[in-house]
C-alpha cells in the first residue's frame, strides 16, 4: 500500500528496468546473435588440449574465497581455536598459480566489472583432483606433461607411489616438501621431520632426502650456469623470510636452479627421475610465502620467484599449438589478455580477446609455423589451423563473432 500513490507516475518508467529497456533489450539481440553464430559454427569434437594440470590436493578445502579472516570450509569453531585454519599459504599458493595461469588483468576487471574471464596465456589448464588418492598415475601420463602442486596436500604412502610413477613414466612434476607432509590438520608451518611421508626420504620419487629443517632464508637468485639465468626475471628475488629444509641429495643428474644469495643453499633442484623429472622447491612453507618481490631488478607487481618457477614449467609443458607474444619466444603481456583453446580433432584454435576496450595481437605457433593474429576488443574468433605439410600460405579467419559490437 506504500506504493500505491507513486504506482500510476512509476508506470510510465517501467520500460527502462524491466524486459523492454534499452539494455535489456540489446543484451538479447546480443545473445541471440551469439546463439546463431554457435548454430552456424558449432563446437568442434571432443576436448580441448590441456598439456599440464594444477593438482587439487587431497583434503584441499580452498573455494576460492581471497577475504582475510574467513575460515575454511566455513570452519570458524575451529579457525578461533587454531589461526591456520583461516586463509593463509596454500590458498595464497592458489592465488599465486591463478595470476600465471588464467591472469585477470586489471585493464579488463576495470571499469567493466569482468570478474568471469581470464585470459590463457599457456593455453588451457586442468584442474586434476588428488581427493582421496582416486587418481592413477596412467591416467596422469596419458593426459598430462607436467603436474604442478600449489595449495593444500595431505600425502599418502598410496599418493606418493603415483607420483613415483608418473615420474618415472615421463612426466614432470613441481613439488614443495609442505605437499608431501601427511598432516591432516592444516598445521603447514610447524610440521616436524616424522610428519612427512616416508620420513622425508624422497630417493625413490627423485633421489633427494630431507633430513630436517634448514635455516631461514630471505634472497633468491639463479644459480650461474644453470638454466635459471634465462627465465629468472631479476637479479634478486626477496626479501622473504622463508625456511629451507636440510636436504642430501643423491641423485647423480641434479641440477640445482634457484639459491640463496647468503648460504649458498639451494632452494630450487631439477632433479631427472625414469624418463620425467621432478622441480623440488626445497622450502618448509607453501609457494604461496612468497608471491611478492622487492629484490634488485624486480619489476612492478612481482610474484616472486616462484612465479618465474611456474611460468618456465608451463612454457617448457606447452602443447601443439601456443601463443607467444609477437616475434618473441614466450608469452608475454599481450597474451594475459587471450582466453584460448585448441582442439586436436578437428586442428582449429578458438580465441577470445577477454578486454572489453582494447585490441590485443599475438602470434599463434603450430607445426613449426607462426600467424600473426590481431584481436578487436571482445572478438571471439574460430581459426581453422594450416596443414603443417601443405606449403601454402595460412588463410584467413574461419569464423568471427564480435561480443562487443
Amino acid at each position: 500500500e506504500l506504493y500505491d500513490p507513486i504506482k500510476e507516475e512509476g508506470r510510465k518508467k517501467f520500460a527502462y528496468v524491466d524486459y523492454r529497456s534499452p539494455v535489456a533489450t540489446k543484451y538479447r539481440k546480443i545473445l541471440t546473435e551469439f546463439t546463431d553464430f554457435c548454430a552456424t559454427n558449432p563446437a568442434p569434437v571432443g576436448q580441448p588440449e590441456s598439456p599440464f594440470a594444477i593438482v587439487k590436493g587431497n583434503f584441499d578445502l580452498n573455494e576460492g574465497n581471497k577475504v582475510p579472516g574467513y575460515a575454511i570450509a566455513n570452519a570458524f569453531d575451529l579457525a578461533d581455536k587454531d589461526i591456520q585454519w583461516y586463509i593463509g599459504e596454500p590458498e595464497r599458493s592458489w592465488d599465486l598459480l591463478m595470476d600465471i595461469v588464467y591472469p585477470m588483468p586489471t585493464d579488463i576487471v576495470w571499469p567493466n566489472g569482468n570478474n568471469r574471464f581470464g585470459g590463457t596465456p599457456y593455453g588451457q589448464a586442468d584442474i586434476v583432483s588428488f581427493a582421496y588418492d582416486n587418481v592413477t598415475a596412467e591416467h596422469l601420463l596419458k593426459n598430462y606433461k607436467a603436474l604442478i602442486f600449489a595449495g593444500w596436500n595431505t600425502c599418502s604412502e598410496k599418493q606418493y607411489k603415483i607420483l613415483c610413477d608418473y615420474v618415472k613414466g615421463g612426466g614432470k612434476l613441481v613439488i614443495s616438501i609442505p605437499h608431501l607432509s601427511t598432516d591432516l590438520n592444516r598445521n603447514y608451518t610447524n610440521f616436524k621431520l616424522e610428519d612427512l611421508v616416508n620420513g622425508g626420504d624422497f630417493t625413490e620419487l627423485c633421489g633427494i632426502k630431507v633430513v630436517d629443517r634448514g635455516p631461514y632464508f630471505y634472497w633468491t637468485g639463479a644459480v650461474k650456469g644453470s638454466s635459471a639465468e634465462r627465465w629468472s626475471s631479476a637479479r634478486t628475488h626477496g626479501a622473504y623470510r622463508g625456511i629451507l629444509g636440510k636436504v642430501e641429495v643423491s641423485n647423480p643428474q641434479a641440477e640445482p636452479l634457484i639459491y640463496n644469495w647468503e648460504n649458498d643453499m639451494n632452494v630450487l633442484y631439477r632433479l631427472p627421475s625414469g624418463k620425467g623429472e621432478v622441480w623440488f622447491l626445497n622450502s618448509w612453507y607453501y609457494p604461496g610465502a612468497y608471491n611478492f618481490s622487492y629484490g634488485t631488478g624486480v619489476g612492478p607487481n612481482s610474484l616472486g620467484f616462484v612465479e618465474d618457477i611456474l611460468k618456465e614449467m608451463a612454457r617448457r609443458s606447452r602443447g601443439t599449438a601456443y601463443l607467444t607474444e609477437k616475434d618473441a619466444d614466450d608469452p608475454g603481456d599481450e597474451c594475459k589478455f587471450v582466453n584460448w583453446s585448441y582442439f586436436p580433432s578437428t586442428k582449429e584454435v578458438i580465441l577470445f580477446n577477454v578486454d572489453f576496450e582494447k585490441a590485443h595481437t599475438v602470434d599463434l605457433h603450430f607445426g613449426g609455423k607462426v600467424k600473426t593474429l590481431a584481436l578487436p576488443p571482445n572478438e571471439l574468433v574460430r581459426e581453422k589451423l594450416w596443414n603443417v605439410d601443405s606449403q601454402k600460405e595460412v588463410g584467413e579467419w574461419s569464423s568471427r563473432f564480435s561480443v562487443c559490437h
